[in-house]
């Protein structure tokens, strides 16, 4: 399995702001910036030429994990329960949204290199060392429905794709040690919906709802967030907040039913 070795200066970055406390990111993830529609509901669109208004946003999400990991069904699950201090070795989010009159298009890209210790029931191993590159990908048409003084809600629809490097290693128990290793991807459907209010003329709160899966690829996967953002001007926003996103999915043996839960901090840039 791929490792990090390569940026030690990221993962080192990384932890000394989770030890300080703080909560330093920087994405392009159209989910969590806000400044075009709300300077669109103050007539202060950045609209281009042709009517598209655009916005990039680069961030790192610092979740826990917890849940349960599986290469083969002949293995025990290993069982997983940390926070990000001990989890996240590597992370690189991006994403963007692009919007016209009603309709809009948002794209993320999410990949993260994740370790951990876990626990194993019984005594066939006691206790497995987790590794795990997660991949994934989402890609929405967003509508418009409703749109007043202060505040939108937005309906998506579209299909999120996962890719996971798993591998376990476990310790040795009544039998020997033993590493396994997995890859599995998939696509699911998704819909949603994201609603926004204007808080201030320079904070505006965002909530983010969406569930896919139904047994396309996953058996089910979902999240929430919350955010609230700081208008800049009409190009730079900047927005903290918290997601939740959950996955079950059991296939051929391989199993991730897993949460990732954490909070976030995004600079967005519109144009």
């Amino acid at each position: 399995m791929p490792t990090p070795s390569a940026c030690p200066h990221s993962i080192r970055l990384l932890r000394a702001i989770g030890h300080a406390g703080l909560v330093v990111v920087v994405v392009l993830v159209a989910h969590f910036v806000t400044a075009d529609e709300a300077w669109a509901q103050e007539g202060m669109s950045r609209e281009s030429d042709d009517g598209w208004s655009y916005r990039l946003t680069p961030y790192i999400w610092l979740p826990s994990l917890s849940g349960s990991l599986r290469v083969d069904s002949g293995d025990p699950p290993a069982d997983v329960d940390v926070d990000f201090l001990d989890l996240l070795d590597f992370a690189f989010l991006i994403a963007g949204e692009a919007r016209k009159d009603r309709w809009g298009v948002l794209g993320e890209f999410n990949y993260l290199v994740l370790s951990a210790s876990a626990d194993t029931d019984g005594i066939i191993h006691l206790g497995a060392k987790v590794g795990l590159d997660a991949t994934m990908g989402s890609l929405f048409a967003a509508y418009r429905a409703h749109e007043g003084p202060g505040a939108s809600l937005d309906v998506l629809a579209g299909a999120r794709a996962w890719w996971l490097d798993l591998q376990i290693d476990y310790q040795a128990g009544s039998l020997p040690a033993k590493s396994v290793e997995k890859s599995s991807g998939w696509v699911d459907p998704v819909v949603g919906l994201r609603g926004r209010i204007l808080a201030t003329d320079k904070i505006v709160l965002t909530g983010l709802a969406d569930i896919g899966g139904f047994g396309v690829g996953t058996d089910r996967q979902w999240e929430v967030l919350a955010s609230a953002s700081y208008l800049f001007n009409r190009t730079v926003s900047a927005s903290i907040g918290y997601r939740h996103l959950e996955i079950d999915m059991n296939d051929g043996g391989f199993l991730a039913d897993v949460s990732l839960s954490g909070p976030f901090l995004a600079i967005s840039f519109g144009f």
